[in-house]
């Protein structure tokens, strides 16, 4: 299995495990352990995918401080993520442990999991949160928060991709409109307007995308 294959496939359970994990956070009386345990599942597959992404040998532990560790080792800013740490008591070794500190704020936490976007183009990667939240594409490279695509189909800030209060939004401000295709095989054109951005798939600038493409933008996203 190659590593994008086996990013996806842990992206792929993290995001089951999150489904889960709010669906057993939505009844009367919630079982913290359980809720606890996959929002715990669904952090550790994301910052495995995240390391597998840079190439770096994920290490076989549980612990986020761990993981995170990691990917500050090869220059990610993972300090808007820092409090995922408190997720560590319902690793696989504690779940059978109960839990008796004060009472977790399960929808903080899930939004902490869930509320993160990767953006790829060739080697450029930035991640899309509450902190960076707004973060622009086209030929123009005029900031660090701008995914730059040499193509003369793309105006010079040809879109963006935006984070509104609970999700993503993907916004053409272009001349050519801009294209997106989930995994899913779903393509639409978005023309002077805004779509919600969920799930995984490819952003085209004035073009549709198609997986391999270096002038295709890659998405991947927590939320469903």
């Amino acid at each position: 299995m190659s590593g994008v294959e086996q990013a996806r496939t842990l992206l792929l359970l993290a995001r089951k495990d999150l489904k889960v994990a709010a669906i057993l956070a939505d009844v009367s009386d919630p079982e913290p352990e359980a809720v606890g345990f996959h929002l715990q599942q669904a952090t550790e597959k994301a910052l495995k995918a995240w390391l597998v992404c840079r190439k770096v040998v994920s290490p076989k532990v549980h612990d986020l401080s761990l993981l995170l560790s990691a990917l500050e080792d090869v220059g990610e800013d993972v300090a808007p993520f820092s409090s995922m740490v408190e997720l560590n008591p319902f690793a696989v070794q504690f779940r059978y442990a109960l839990y008796e500190d004060e009472p977790f704020v399960w929808a903080e936490l899930q939004d902490h999991v869930s509320q993160l976007m990767k953006l790829t183009a060739g080697d450029k990667e930035i991640i899309v949160n509450e902190e960076l939240s707004s973060v622009t594409m086209g030929r123009s490279s005029s900031s660090q928060s701008h995914m730059m695509v040499p193509d003369n189909m793309a105006s010079r800030l040809h879109a963006k991709v935006e984070f509104q209060r609970d999700h993503f939004v993907l916004v053409d401000q272009s001349t050519n409109g801009t294209y997106m295709m989930t995994d899913d095989g779903e393509m639409v054109m978005i023309y002077r307007g805004e779509r919600a951005l969920r799930g995984n798939g490819y952003i085209g600038l004035g073009q549709k995308p198609t997986v391999g493409n270096p002038l295709s933008i890659r998405f991947v996203s927590g939320v469903t």
